[in-house]
């Protein structure tokens, strides 16, 4: 997996690999939520 990193990211070191991209969004999102509900 480590492996493939180098090609995620374009040269201005910008992610750019549309899969991880929609991870990480919907990882966030739902991290926002959780932490929305703890405070309050």
């Amino acid at each position: 997996m480590m492996g493939f990193a180098p090609k995620q990211f374009d040269d201005e070191g910008r992610l750019t690999d549309e899969g991880t991209l929609k991870f990480l969004k919907h990882f966030f999102d739902e991290v926002d939520e959780w932490y929305a509900q703890l405070v309050k």
